[in-house]
């Protein structure tokens, strides 16, 4: 990005940008003006250097947005300046759409370029060369100084200047200097330690230490010895873990957003409940933290003192918290977040009305009416697991119309027609607070102009979830997947919802390919995710609502009774994720020296994965993390005298 500094100097450094998958970055190297330009709304301009040293594989050439090209070129040979600049070997010309001008006003602000073949970074710098500079300005405005990377500074002029071109032999004299050095403080630091493990040599009485370290040793400088061994160490530790891994597996690690672990990385697998994190990235970026959901009571009939001449409409909104307080209090860790339905009652009542001709009717016609998602297996949606309730906009309860004290999802029963169970649920509280309904609950759709006569809202969509993410709530997952549908392309629907969340990665420039998102629960064995896109989303998220409603090892959640005890509790926040065939778990560790340390595995097998194999895995995995940093202190590996 241009960071302007005053009227004369301008410090060029573009930012740093995704690009599938690999981080692409742009480098000018250190600062020295080079020319004085006039300021201008620049149609074309190239910044040349003639004669210098590379410090990668490719160099660009800038042209503005204005001539909308850039190109990235291999450096094969380097030809002397011509009509339009220096060329380096060959090119090819990237869309303009690449470009980002950020609206400066020389339109180039922002490059988001990569060689598209090699992938590789791209820098230019300058070694012990000069800098020429040509330009074709037109449309001149003002004055300012464009400053580059150069040893060398041009005359304040537009005119460019031809210098005299270093020989080969020349441009690497002093890098073959620097390395010889090197080289040297290496092998003076090898056999001053050797020689002291032989014998020790006391300081004459009177006289200064001598110094058993050379000062060019590498020693003197510990922590850069040190971290390359303490990555080496936790590198190993987690090959041998990886070694009880399923054939199909993956795991990628990241220290304070820096790759230093991988094992099939982009290999795409079955996510499980991991598939959640998509799910709750979907829901942050598109509908904001902010977003509430209102479940309103409406009518069309006329109230004359006390008594309603009609039908109430009972009208979802897509409330997944939606709730009486006789079944959240089931649960074991609270406080379990609910819309209460109890005050929406008292609502009506205070209203006015006391007395009903007609029914109270459900009207879930803001989502689809698919129940069940069809990729699912039969076994999540029958008494034996009851894995969610029957989708629906209006539900109440998780569209469980029985319920035991005891909080398993087997001892529920779900509702045939969850719109009228709400209705039925909404008459019942009516008439407990002494209302008269004349007629039995049912569904329909709300006439069009009805009027409102009351309504809750629900709690901001941070809090749902975080409680879906937390608990692993299938059921909040996937009503949330169809209000990102609802908003992104006006359906309700989880198709919609699945291709809204899939754009909103790749447009953010994670690496989505194959991914594959086919629910917002990850209850479908057809979802497709890998090891470093979670990993690359949780690193994108740290600190944000989003973490912070991962489970907690020791303390809350799906981990609360996990890891209790050990060096991982309450370091380690995470969201699992299991199946008959998949074990996952994905999330954030604190390290011992205060780092993030940022994971994700996935483990698919062919045959029913053993629950305890599985949870010493990702228990392994988990207490690895926060042991780093393993290894030599910084006194064991600083100067010896």
């Amino acid at each position: 990005m241009i960071e302007r500094h005053d009227h004369n100097r301008t410090l060029i450094q573009p930012n740093v940008r995704e690009h599938r998958g690999r981080r692409s970055d742009v480098h000018f190297g250190s600062y020295q003006p080079v020319a004085e330009l006039a300021w201008f709304d620049l149609q074309r301009l190239h910044v040349s250097c003639d004669l210098f040293t590379l410090d990668a594989e490719e160099s660009l050439e800038y042209t503005s947005a204005a001539v909308p090209s850039v190109r990235a070129y291999d450096h094969d040979e380097v030809r002397r300046p011509g009509e339009h600049g220096i060329v380096w070997g060959r090119s090819r010309e990237l869309h303009a759409s690449e470009i980002d001008t950020g609206g400066w006003p020389w339109d180039l602000t922002q490059i988001d370029v990569v060689d598209e073949q090699s992938r590789k970074d791209l820098h230019l710098g300058f070694g012990a060369g000069v800098c020429g500079v040509r330009h074709e300005l037109e449309t001149l405005r003002g004055v300012a100084r464009i400053g580059m990377s150069c040893l060398w500074e041009a005359p304040r002029s537009l005119t460019p200047r031809k210098t005299p071109k270093l020989s080969p032999m020349q441009r690497w004299i002093l890098p073959f200097l620097l390395l010889i050095v090197a080289a040297f403080a290496a092998w003076q630091a090898v056999e001053t330690d050797t020689a002291l493990a032989e014998e020790t040599v006391a300081p004459t009485s009177g006289s200064a230490p001598a110094l058993s370290t050379p000062l060019l040793s590498v020693r003197r400088t510990p922590e850069y010895l040190r971290e390359p061994i303490l990555i080496e160490n936790l590198q190993k530790s987690l090959d041998d873990i990886v070694t009880t891994f399923p054939a199909q597996s993956c795991l990628v690690v990241t220290r304070d957003g820096e790759e230093v672990y991988s094992e099939n990385p982009t290999l795409p697998l079955v996510p499980a409940s991991t598939e959640k994190i998509l799910t709750a990235y979907g829901v942050y970026e598109i509908l904001g933290a902010d977003h509430t959901f209102e479940t309103a009571v409406v009518t069309d009939a006329v109230l004359t003192d006390g008594v309603l001449d009609g039908d109430l409409y009972l009208v979802g909104g897509g409330d997944p918290l939606l709730a009486t307080e006789g079944y959240t209090e089931r649960y074991e860790q609270q406080p379990h977040f609910r819309t209460d339905l109890e005050q929406l009652a008292d609502a009506v009542v205070a209203a006015g009305i006391n007395e009903m001709n007609g029914a109270v009717i459900g009207d879930e016609s803001r989502y689809d009416a698919e129940r069940y998602i069809p990729e699912w297996p039969e076994r999540f949606t029958d008494v034996s697991q009851n894995q969610t309730g029957p989708l629906s906009a209006l539900t109440v309860n998780d569209g469980f119309s029985r319920f035991d004290p005891n909080p398993a999802p087997s001892l529920a029963t779900a509702a045939t027609d969850p719109p009228t169970f709400a209705a039925a649920t909404f008459d019942d509280l009516l008439e407990a607070r002494g209302v008269i309904i004349r007629r039995s609950a049912t569904a329909a759709e709300a006439p069009a102009g009805a009027r409102q006569i009351a309504s809750i809202t629900s709690a901001p969509v941070s809090v749902v979830t975080n409680q879906m993410i937390n608990i692993s709530d299938n059921m909040g997952a996937e009503l949330l997947l169809k209000e990102i549908g609802l908003a992104t392309a006006g359906r309700g629907t989880t198709d919609d919802g699945a291709i809204a969340i899939e754009n909103a990665l790749r447009g953010a420039g994670f690496s989505v390919s194959e991914t594959d998102v086919v629910d917002g629960s990850g209850l479908a064995s057809q979802n497709r995710v890998s090891c470093r896109l979670l990993v690359e989303i949780l690193d994108a998220t740290v600190g944000s609502p989003l973490h912070d409603g991962l489970a907690v090892a020791g303390e809350s959640g799906t981990l609360a009774k996990r890891l209790v005890g050990t060096e991982a509790a309450g370091k380690v926040r995470a969201k699992t994720g299991r199946l008959n065939e998949v074990g996952a778990l994905a999330g954030t560790a604190l390290a011992q020296d205060g780092s993030t340390l940022t994971f994700a595995w996935i483990g698919n097998t062919t045959a029913q994965y053993p629950v305890e194999e599985m949870i010493n895995t990702q228990d392994a995995i988990a207490l690895e993390l926060v042991a780093y940093p393993e290894g030599p202190s910084p006194d064991a590996l600083g100067p010896l005298g």
